[in-house]
């Protein structure tokens, strides 16, 4: 017992100088990590819906517009796939406003924005397919700050292009 008195003394002794060696008073120096982009789960969108009719033999026709629709872009937990929700959707003068749903839509992320594309795709309507209105070359180029826009085609009939606003998120 005697031995370890003398190296108990002396870690006595030397906790005050390890003690006062730290200080409170600085943070410790962390280097800046560049961060990467990062998208919101969901981002809601006003939005102007311009539809054409591809078979009208008249190319100067007027579209149909619609400025009542919300788009809503839901990114999955990967960011690599988003669903595409139209609330209110209109695409037609006595079209009733519908709530219908493109899903498994490809997500490429940059750093200001991101993009969206599909060869062909089933719209969902309360979960259910409508395989006749076929939706293909969906594609979408979009800003976080600025909005963007997304243009489809519809059973081979209609083409739609969508002026999608500033993006505020949903929670």
């Amino acid at each position: 017992m005697k031995r370890l008195k003398p190296l108990f003394i002396f870690f006595v002794a030397l906790a005050p100088v390890l003690v006062s060696s730290c200080s409170d008073d600085e943070e410790p120096v962390v280097p800046a990590v560049p961060e990467a982009s990062v998208a919101p789960d969901c981002i809601s969108y006003q939005a102007e819906t311009s539809v054409y009719t591809l078979s009208e033999s008249d190319p100067s026709a007027s579209p149909y517009i619609n400025t009542e629709s919300v788009y809503e872009v839901a990114f999955d937990d990967t960011k690599t796939t988003a669903t595409i929700t139209i609330n209110n959707a209109k695409f037609a003068e006595k079209m009733p406003p519908l709530n219908m749903q493109f899903k498994n839509v490809s997500v490429e992320l940059g750093a200001d924005g991101y993009k969206l594309r599909s060869n062909e795709l089933i719209p969902e309507i309360a979960d259910t397919p409508y395989p006749s209105y076929v939706i293909t070359s969906l594609s979408a180029d979009v800003s976080f700050a600025e909005g963007g826009y997304l243009k489809f085609t519809c059973a081979g009939r209609w083409s739609v292009s969508v002026a999608l606003t500033v993006p505020t998120t949903v929670d």
